[in-house]
């Protein structure tokens, strides 16, 4: 997984080889941003050995209150997962002492 911040963005790169866009979940829940993956079934007949195959996995990250949870974006390019989160301006407030 690489994890890239630009631009009031990050963003969260997964290799997801064997896996197609149905195979893919993202959800927030909780405060959470949830990415999970379960492989297609596939048959293995005729294999003699196998070394690679996708496996299932899941991955949870914490938001913060800068996320903005309605820009979050992804896509499936080449075999790797692109999640884009977008960012808010930190909120900054002055407290007025009595």
């Amino acid at each position: 997984m690489n994890i890239r911040e630009e631009n009031q963005n990050i963003e969260l790169q997964f290799v997801v080889p064997g896996f197609r866009r149905e195979d893919l979940t993202i959800q927030v829940e909780d405060q959470q941003l949830v990415i999970t993956g379960q492989p297609p079934k596939e048959e293995i007949n005729g294999y003699v050995r196998r070394e690679f195959r996708p496996a299932a996995f899941e991955k949870r990250f914490k938001l913060t209150d800068r996320v903005a949870q309605d820009a979050i974006q992804a896509k499936v390019e080449d075999g790797i997962l692109h999640v884009t989160i977008g960012l808010t301006e930190p909120i900054r407030r002055e407290i007025a002492v009595a």
